[in-house]
């Protein structure tokens, strides 16, 4: 069946999520009972999806980042960050964009590549993202799929092109060198803008993302409390806003009021979810197209997630910005959840998820094996032995897919969930 370019830019531009941030901003605002922080992230989100719509008409470039790229270092030059996975997930997460998949392998792409990145590819080939003036990547790094994707793009629409090479070591010296990096990227978005590199405009995005990071690490620790004042969802909701906001007063605003409504929870000795009977350690990537799946066995089960990718591994506070282009280096080494998870050791993140699971009494864990994540996929092994060795829980591998529902059903999925929590019921009695 032939598939309709138009139709599909129609209904997945920029300007359309534009158009669906707005109503929901819209709608929130006349519900008196709706979450303030909740507000605040859908107003953050339009924020940035409106800053992207019309970088074109204000005379700002737009460039195309990834996941690991520290959005900040543009924001500074007055460049908009587009994130094309955070994007190729958010259509994915609101039940739409499963075409890409096909377009994407129409294309070449790899098939069993991770399915966002696919999917990205094929957006590109119907002209869905608006005309990127540049290219930033952070690489190499263990999602080969993103650097391949990056290569692939820049191929197909010729912008200038930067890698900043996202060192593997967590040490001064890795910080050192990757300031050399992102001085080398500085000097590039001079040329690109013909301005030079504003030095002090970094410098207070990063203070903002200095006080953003302290109450990030607030929320953090009120996770320790049981019953656990925060569910799956809304401990993910810092995805979308700290990948292309990170610095600005309106991500702070909205991780701020996360903080106070959830510190009131505590006070108040009420839990993310009425009975608490699981608490669940994760890892891997979600399956991001049916993140319902949370929501059921909170109700099913009173299964709730107390360990994830927000909270299993030490993360510092940023600090000094005197020397923006060095604390921004050591922010994305040290700070960044994403970037710890994917450069390093297997063994180094599996003890800490271990210990964290252990320290929070869960009985429960949950590894999503996501079919296109090579690396994810490989440390498998390793977490499922040390949460069995130093918590004592028994774990679920779950075969999934982070975006393409055909590789693994959510019947299959909640099959398998039951089956678990059937077995853990049953050791409990």
């Amino acid at each position: 069946m032939a598939i309709d370019a138009e139709a599909l830019i129609a209904r997945d531009s920029v300007e359309t999520m534009v158009e669906t941030f707005s109503r929901r901003v819209a709608k929130a605002k006349t519900n008196p009972d709706f979450p303030h922080s909740k507000l605040l992230h859908y107003q953050c989100m339009l924020d940035y999806f409106e800053r992207v719509a019309n970088a074109k008409k204000n005379g700002q470039p737009l460039a195309w980042i990834g996941l690991l790229f520290p959005p900040e270092i543009l924001l500074a030059m007055d460049v908009v960050p587009f994130i094309l996975d955070q994007y190729s997930i958010q259509l994915i997460a609101m039940g739409r964009g499963f075409e890409y998949f096909d377009l994407g392998e129409g294309y070449g792409f790899d098939k069993e590549s991770c399915s966002p990145h696919l999917a990205i590819i094929g957006g590109a080939t119907v002209g869905l993202y608006p005309e990127p003036d540049m290219i930033v990547c952070a690489g190499p790094q263990p999602c080969d799929s993103q650097s391949t994707m990056f290569d692939v793009l820049a191929d197909m629409t010729n912008a200038p092109t930067y890698w900043v090479n996202l060192p593997y070591r967590t040490d001064d010296e890795a910080v050192l060198y990757y300031r050399q990096e992102l001085e080398g990227l500085a000097n590039f978005l001079s040329e690109q803008t013909g301005r030079p590199f504003n030095h002090e405009k970094l410098r207070e995005i990063l203070e903002y993302g200095k006080k953003t990071q302290h109450y990030f690490l607030e929320i953090q620790k009120l996770r320790n409390r049981i019953p656990s004042p925060i569910g799956c969802r809304d401990a993910f909701m810092f995805f979308g806003p700290r990948m292309g906001n990170e610095g600005t007063p309106e991500t702070l605003a909205f991780v701020k009021a996360q903080y106070e409504e959830i510190r009131e929870r505590v006070e108040r000795g009420e839990g993310a979810i009425p009975d608490e009977r699981h608490r669940i350690v994760t890892n891997g990537a979600y399956p991001f197209w049916h993140m319902q799946l949370f929501d059921w066995m909170e109700k099913e089960y009173g299964a709730v997630v107390a360990v994830d990718l927000s909270n299993s591994y030490p993360l510092e506070p940023v600090g000094d910005t005197s020397d923006p282009l060095l604390c921004l280096a050591r922010k994305t080494i040290f700070s960044n959840v994403a970037v710890k998870t994917a450069t390093m050791p297997y063994g180094w993140t599996a003890q800490h998820i271990g210990d964290k699971a252990k320290e929070l009494n869960c009985d429960a864990c949950l590894f999503f094996a996501h079919f296109g994540c090579k690396h994810g996929c490989g440390r498998q092994r390793v977490v499922v032995e040390e949460v069995r060795k130093r918590a004592g829980i028994p774990s679920l591998v779950l075969d999934i897919d982070a975006g393409n529902p055909v590789i693994v059903s959510a019947a299959t999925m909640r099959n398998k969930v039951h089956e678990y929590f059937t077995m853990l019921e049953a050791r409990k009695s």
